[in-house]
């Protein structure tokens, strides 16, 4: 199989917002923390999730089942972590395009509502986002600024890195994502903007958020703590019991298990405090598999966990955050086995990955650096696994163990599992794929065409779906499922960005597969995306 994404580029202008919230001051630290928390939120896609329950027939999610991180692109999407969880646990659509209209049956975040949602601001649009914020100059750009065309796109800055290209964060093609490799060319007609109420001019080390847990590395641990000065406000309920709100900050910590047991856990804070204590399987409300107001044992299997000691909310939105004692210690359970492993975030470096030859499995997650799928061959008995573009051996040793950097004959060298290390590669493709029967053996995919300056074209549509509902129409706000109180899904007219999207099953998963001959066939899956909001 081999699909191509058709780039469809229209110009749509809103000037329609939600009510934004009450203008307030949030330091750098904190956009980022948020930034960074939706980027690498884990998630997980059911086959429910690709219709919704509620969609119209035509309706289909280009995601495929299985696990992922940062949470779709959704045309006029802005919610909370804790709605969007509850979303995806409930069958509501992973993800929506301009092609589908505004849906009261999806979730995820547009890029203005990802921008908006990292600021705090309420839901503002690319066209709207100019009144709350000013124009700068790229050198003055800093982390929590935005780079930002009115009725197209907005971006988020992180830094500038030390190959001189930027950092950026945003929402657009599959999901929200980090965009570390493009140059500054990718922001060219941006206007970079800061936003008015933003403070500081640096941000730390984020410890204690989602993308920077402290770490639990021995036991017994005792750490003192206060989730007044926490960074991290994101995750506001738990799976365990759903009737309790934690929508206070919390603090983030990770531990490693190596062995079944019983984690004992115990939090104790002071007058006008309350924190409580929390353990995730992974940090999904829906994987939050403890919780306790002081004490918890939870038995755990080998694996990841993190703990969250989090601020409790009384149910007239009082909160009690301040300073707390956490200690954690564990007892094994001597002779017991590690159960089956839980899976890994998939998508990592020299993991298995989609490929002809098995379809069902993930495709590369860029938020964790990697770009391309390799395999063996075509069936479904071929190897296959996650890859990136490298120099020396080291680009690939530190997350792929015994891994290393070769020439597969094919523009760049790539990083191998260890497997094949030892092996050597002929750099040269293989004569008998060359000519005009090769599979495109090295060829560019064809040509995105650019539409922006045509508004006469319309979607083409074999790629759109039977019932839509159109961009002028206005969807109610949608309470987050099961009635639980918290943040609405707030929507309006979309981002006003221009959209791409092959409505096909699979769809949006632009593969380009090669044949080059080294190892008996390798096909590099290379995932193409271009600039999509």
């Amino acid at each position: 199989m081999n699909q191509r994404t058709t780039r469809l580029t229209v110009a749509l202008l809103f000037t329609v917002v939600a009510l934004p919230l009450q203008a307030q001051t949030v330091s750098r630290s904190t956009v980022m923390t948020r930034a960074q928390t939706y980027t690498y939120h884990p998630w997980h896609c059911s086959a429910q999730n690709l219709t919704g329950t509620s969609c119209p027939s035509g309706y289909r999610s280009v995601y495929l089942v299985g696990d992922h991180l940062g949470p779709p692109y959704d045309w006029g999407g802005y919610m909370s972590i804790d709605t969007y969880d509850k979303g995806i646990r409930d069958g509501y659509g992973a993800g929506s395009y301009s092609s589908d209209g505004i849906l009261a049956c999806t979730v995820g975040l547009d890029c203005s509502g990802f921008v908006s949602s990292s600021w705090n601001t309420g839901h503002y649009t690319t066209s709207s986002i100019p009144t709350i914020s000013q124009t700068i100059t790229r050198t003055d750009l800093l982390a929590g600024d935005v780079l930002n065309i009115a009725g197209y796109h907005v971006i988020l800055y992180s830094h500038e890195q030390e190959n001189g290209l930027p950092f950026l964060y945003e929402s657009a093609g599959y999901n929200v994502h980090a965009t570390y490799n493009e140059g500054w060319a990718y922001v060219d007609e941006f206007t970079p903007r800061r936003y008015n109420n933003i403070t500081g001019t640096t941000v730390g080390d984020l410890l204690g958020t989602a993308a920077n847990p402290i770490e639990i590395t021995s036991f017994p641990y005792t750490h003192n703590g206060d989730t007044s000065t926490s960074l991290s406000d994101m995750f506001d309920y738990c799976a365990d019991d759903w009737t309790k709100r934690e929508t206070g900050p919390e603090v983030i910590y990770r531990v490693e298990i190596d062995t079944p047991g019983d984690l004992v856990l115990a939090v104790r804070d002071g007058s006008g405090v309350d924190i409580d204590v929390h353990v995730y399987e992974r940090l999904n409300e829906v994987d939050c598999i403890g919780r306790e107001h002081e004490d918890l044992v939870q038995p755990v299997d080998c694996g990841e966990y993190f703990i969250v000691a989090d601020t409790w909310v009384n149910d007239s939105g009082t909160e009690y955050p301040g300073a707390y004692t956490l200690t954690v210690s564990f007892t094994p359970d001597t002779g017991t086995p590690c159960g089956a492993p839980r899976p890994d975030y998939l998508g990592r470096l020299g993991t298995p990955c989609a490929f002809e030859g098995d379809e069902t499995l993930p495709f590369c997650n860029p938020n964790l650096g990697t770009t391309v799928c390799l395999a063996t061959g075509d069936t479904a008995t071929d190897q296959s696994w996650c890859s990136v573009e490298c120099e020396t051996d080291a680009d690939c040793i530190g997350a792929m163990p015994g891994g290393c950097c070769l020439d597969i004959g094919y523009e760049s060298n790539y990083c191998l599992i260890e497997e094949f290390c030892s092996t050597s590669v002929d750099p040269e493709p293989d004569p008998a794929v060359e000519g005009d029967d090769a599979p495109d053996a090295g060829s560019d995919p064809e040509p995105i065409p650019d539409l922006s300056g045509d508004p006469d074209l319309l979607p083409d549509p074999d790629l759109l779906p039977d019932t839509v509902v159109q961009p002028d129409q206005q969807t109610p706000d949608i309470p987050s499922p099961d009635g639980q109180e918290g943040e609405m899904v707030t929507r309006n007219e979309g981002c006003g960005c221009g959209m791409v999207i092959d409505r096909r099953q699979g769809g949006g998963r632009s593969m380009l597969p090669l044949l080059l001959g080294a190892m008996g066939g390798l096909w590099l899956v290379r995932r193409r995306r271009g600039r999509e909001c």
